[in-house]
């Protein structure tokens, strides 16, 4: 038996990994999540603004 048909009769993994699948956020976890991230954002955006202000320097990297 050559490899691709070796690869092609092997059986496929399925199932979970490992783990159990993770549970649905409820509303309250999903607006504190997006509270979270924005904030995150929020301030990396205010970090590039005040790395421009501040003029040349070191490169920014994006």
């Amino acid at each position: 038996m050559d490899h691709l048909a070796k690869a092609l009769t092997e059986d496929i993994p399925t199932g979970n990994f490992g783990g159990q699948r993770p549970t649905a956020w409820t509303p309250a976890e999903q607006a504190q999540h997006l509270a979270d991230l924005t904030a995150a954002l929020d301030a990396i955006d205010a970090e590039k603004r005040r790395a421009r202000q501040a003029g040349p320097g070191v490169p920014d990297a994006a």
